[in-house]
């Protein structure tokens, strides 16, 4: 029965996911997972255990969203995004869904998302978003502390999509706030230039290093940063 089917759908893997987490991370065919999304829409006739489905969180408390970022499955995730959460809800209402760490989209997106996912959501974004909100939705941290470059120094591996972002940031709120992120240390008393090594991708650490000669003068080192954040 449809009823039958749809407990199915609501089904876990031993890991938390359900099949649209697997199906948005995982799929790499448009039509595959489009069939299923249509399948998964005929199913739900109450609209809001739809939406309540969408907002189901898996492993790590990633939501469907996030696991395609994770999966940098572009076709997934522009598909969920425009096709599917902005059908159901506000962008509001779903940019600020986070994981177990407190990361939401921007933190996803800075950690694996290409310049063309980037861009994308980014205008998303700026659409709904009042000035101030996305000044203050880009100033979110992570419950370890982790702000937006530091998601970006630890993770993701393209120095496209880190220059991008990090012009973004400085177009909506300004030089002095990525000077800021520069400077600022996570929980663990970690610049974002202590994460780009770990990263061990040459040009993304080239590109922070560069970033951090522009940005502080010769008087400024990194132990006086690190006084500062006290």
């Amino acid at each position: 029965s449809p009823e039958d089917l749809q407990n199915f759908i609501k089904l876990k893997s031993k890991n938390g996911d359900n099949l649209l987490h697997l199906a948005a991370a995982f799929s790499k065919s448009k039509e595959v997972f489009e069939f299923l999304w249509m399948k998964i829409e005929e199913l739900f006739e109450d609209k809001e255990e739809l939406k309540k489905f969408l907002l189901v969180k898996g492993q790590y408390e990633r939501d469907a969203l996030l696991k395609s970022i994770v999966g940098q499955n572009e076709n997934s995730f522009y598909f969920l995004f425009e096709q599917v959460y902005c059908k159901y809800f506000s962008i509001k209402e779903f940019a600020y869904e986070s994981d177990e760490n407190g990361e939401n989209l921007l933190h996803y997106l800075a950690r694996f998302g290409s310049v063309s996912m980037l861009k994308f959501a980014l205008e998303k974004l700026k659409n709904e978003f009042s000035p101030e909100d996305l000044q203050n939705f880009i100033k979110l941290k992570s419950k370890n502390g982790d702000n937006l470059l530091h998601c970006a120094a630890i993770q993701n591996k393209d120095e496209k999509s880190v220059e991008f972002l990090v012009n973004f940031i400085e177009n909506e709120v300004g030089s002095e706030e990525v000077k800021k992120m520069l400077s600022e240390l996570n929980n663990f008393k970690n610049l974002l230039l202590h994460c780009a090594v770990a990263n061990n991708n040459l040009k993304v650490f080239e590109f922070f290093f560069l970033l951090y000669q522009q940005s502080f003068d010769k008087r400024q080192n990194l132990q006086l940063m690190r006084e500062k954040n006290k």
